[in-house]
């Protein structure tokens, strides 16, 4: 070993590290994730940057790896097999070869892709997720929601700028025209690692703005994309986004754009059709299908508001005729019923107006008798009192030796203590008049 004042150069070391990884170091498959993975460009070598993860998604592994253009092929074939390209997120088996350079260091040469791998870690994930929606009663609980009576508002859930969105608003111009049905549009990315965030932040931003303005739900929820590579399916078989829209109270159709190929949402969502196309088509039956019911059901009402209009009339009908015999009947037999009744009540009348005669009659000769007797009894009360009364008078007591006296002042004496000695009277008798003077007062 070289001593610590001699040292050796970095590019020596660096040489010698290279010898020993050449020499002990073979090719060797592994399994990794790709973390990031610069463009294809002709003639130019693909970088990658390859992770293992451990728990809680932490990185406990990553190195460099390259394509190198003789071998851009493998990509090619990778495709082919997979219907989705290399890129971040995915799951490969590789066969590598260690390369050290002195100038870049360690990093893998990637010789060969090993696609069923990675075929069936996706489909391994997606059995996964399509299971825990299962145990946690989530799988099929939007499809078990009921067909909307009427689409009207309409949630869309769409790349911006995909090929499919474009057919999909073609087939929508002609609803919103005539005031049919309305859409109402978000956008997100649909592949790449944070597509599943996207959507979900769409459907989010979706929900709140409509509740802000309305205590109603959507009628419909659309996600569509589109065109575009099967494989890019794979973003969207992530456990985050099945179990958000399998909450979903309201009906999500799906037309991702594969109708052989299909991910967890198509499986998950209301209905599934293949692409935008036939899911505004089917939007379209529907409308004309629940149009074509109410025409029907209109018609079924007017014939049978028909019917029971006739059979009202002639129930009517039937029901007056037999009223108006009824009352015929009715007053015929009052009218005879009253007719008996005015002569029996003639006939009582006249029994008791005689009764009536006679009592009057009767009533009036005890009345005379009463006065006849009331006037005598009058009289002889009025005699007597009249007797009295004569025999009360002054003149007839003065007739008797009775006498009245009076004073100077023509007041009536009734007192010795009215006069006093020398007092000029008057005292009347029955045939005249005496003048006098008091001579004396005697008071008993």
């Amino acid at each position: 070993m070289p001593s610590r004042e001699q040292g050796i150069t970095l590019s020596k070391a660096l040489g010698q590290i290279k010898s020993v990884l050449t020499g002990h170091v073979q090719g060797m498959w592994i399994r990794a994730e790709i973390a990031r993975i610069s463009p294809v460009t002709k003639n130019r070598p693909v970088y990658v940057e390859l992770t293992e993860k451990g728990k809680c998604d932490q990185v406990v592994a990553s190195s460099r790896a390259i394509i190198s253009p003789s071998y851009h092929k493998i990509m090619t074939k990778f495709t082919q097999c997979t219907g989705t390209s290399l890129s971040a997120g995915l799951c490969i088996l590789i066969y590598v070869e260690v390369t050290f350079s002195q100038i870049y260091g360690f990093s893998f040469t990637i010789k060969e892709i090993d696609a069923s791998f990675t075929l069936g870690e996706l489909a391994q994930k997606k059995d996964m997720i399509r299971q825990r929606l299962k145990d946690e009663q989530l799988y099929g609980l939007n499809k078990q929601l009921d067909h909307p009576f009427d689409i009207r508002q309409i949630i869309v859930i769409a790349p911006q700028h995909a090929a499919g969105l474009e057919d999909f608003k073609q087939g929508t111009h002609a609803l919103e025209l005539h005031q049919v049905c309305k859409f109402h549009y978000y956008y997100s990315v649909f592949q790449g690692a944070t597509a599943s965030r996207n959507i979900i932040d769409a459907l989010r931003l979706a929900a709140k703005e409509w509740h802000g303005h309305s205590a109603h739900n959507p009628d419909l929820i659309v996600i569509i994309r589109g065109g575009g590579a099967a494989g890019d399916l794979v973003w969207l078989n992530d456990w985050e986004l099945a179990q958000f829209i399998a909450k979903k109270k309201v009906p999500v159709w799906t037309g991702i754009g594969h109708e052989r190929d299909n991910c967890i949402l198509d499986e998950i969502a209301h209905r599934n059709f293949g692409t935008p196309s036939k899911v505004i088509e089917e939007i379209k039956q529907c409308i004309v299908a629940r149009a074509q019911e109410i025409k029907v059901l209109m018609a079924e009402t007017a014939d049978e508001v028909k019917r029971k209009l006739e059979h009202s009339r002639q129930f009517n009908d039937k029901h007056i005729l037999a009223i108006k015999e009824l009352a015929h009947r009715t007053i015929v037999g009052e009218r005879q019923q009253i007719g008996v009744m005015q002569n029996s009540i003639v006939l009582d009348l006249r029994q008791h107006m005689s009764r009536h005669r006679l009592a009057v009659k009767q009533d009036i000769l005890q009345t005379k008798e009463l006065v006849y007797n009331l006037i005598n009894q009058e009289k002889n009360k009025i005699g007597h009192d009249l007797t009295m009364t004569l025999s009360l008078s002054p003149r007839h007591l003065l007739g008797r030796g009775y006498a009245i006296v009076h004073d100077g002042d023509g007041k009536t004496v009734t007192s010795t203590g009215q006069l006093n000695r020398g007092d000029p009277i008057e005292i009347t008798v029955q045939d005249g008049t005496i003048k006098a003077t008091v001579e004396r007062v005697q008071h008993e």
